[in-house]
């Protein structure tokens, strides 16, 4: 359980965790909350300022920040036509891209990032975290709506349940985790076919749920998430491989010539995989930002 618990909360098979640094991350006291309609109320309060300014259906392919008489150019292709190319010019950039993205080198960054940045990046670890969501109709609820969280203790279940029934005006569905090997294991075996890969984790989820409940319905609807395979995410969120520096994460927010801010989870030393880390550690890159303009 101890084992389950942990990889649980960083998405990170226990084997690669830093026995030293695993769990350097702070606590943040206050309640937890649940978005109704997902994470894009946030981004649209967030952007309502913003308009037309915001490109979407683009994916940035190279940031030029080589000469500091000129201003940083960005080259971002359409993401339905990546030969249609385009691009932007900026005094400042930056870049909130997930960790599993700067490891793969999608952005081409002239000159290229300096060894201690490349170093840093390879040292902290990209995740994997996956969720099935099973919905069922109000009057099949078979699971004690008072409990947050279910374990088949079998031992030849994936995924741990989490009931949000108590947090989400009583909506009758429930979401099972599955992390690190798992997951990855999960995604290289069934990824390459969308509807095979749904219908394999959800054959897994009911088996663990009947061991636990014993015969159950049929859920109505299914949603499942496959985040290691998106090629503008490559995995979930950063965790404290073995290896990691005290140092290497503040060295990924590290800005290059003061021209290139870096933001996100995986820069934050104390609150990494989590939303508000990504968010807090982008105001401060923002900050800065506009800071040096003065």
């Amino acid at each position: 359980m101890l084992q389950k618990k942990i990889e649980q909360d960083y998405a990170a098979s226990i084997e690669k965790l830093s026995a030293w640094w695993w769990d350097s991350d702070s606590k943040v006291l206050g309640e937890e909350v649940i978005l109704p309609n997902g994470y894009s109320d946030a981004i649209d309060a967030y952007s309502s300022s913003l308009g037309s300014r915001i490109h979407t259906g683009t994916m940035v392919i190279g940031i030029n920040y080589k000469h500091k008489s000129t201003p940083v150019a960005l080259r971002y292709a359409d993401r339905k036509d990546s030969n249609k190319k385009k691009k932007l010019h900026a005094k400042k950039v930056i870049v909130t891209v997930p960790l599993g993205v700067l490891k793969s080198d999608i952005i081409h960054f002239s000159p290229s990032m300096p060894r201690w940045k490349k170093r840093a990046i390879a040292k902290v670890g990209v995740s994997f975290l996956n969720k099935i969501i099973l919905f069922w109709s109000s009057n099949q609820i078979f699971w004690p709506k008072d409990v947050e969280w279910f374990n088949d203790l079998t031992g030849q279940s994936i995924f741990q349940f989490y009931n949000p029934y108590s947090k989400n005006n009583g909506k009758p569905y429930l979401v099972g985790f599955v992390v690190g090997d798992d997951a990855s294991k999960m995604e290289n075996k069934y990824g390459n076919n969308d509807l095979t890969y749904k219908q394999e984790l959800t054959r897994r989820a009911m088996i663990a749920l009947r061991n636990m409940f014993g015969q159950i319905p049929e859920p109505g609807k299914v949603v499942v998430t496959m985040w290691g395979n998106e090629p503008y995410i490559k995995g979930a969120y950063s965790y404290n491989k073995v290896g990691i520096k005290k140092w290497s994460r503040s060295d990924i927010a590290l800005k290059l010539k003061k021209r290139v801010y870096f933001a996100g989870e995986a820069t934050s030393s104390d609150k990494f995989g989590t939303t508000h880390g990504a968010l807090i550690s982008g105001k401060e890159a923002a900050k800065m930002a506009l800071a040096s303009l003065n």
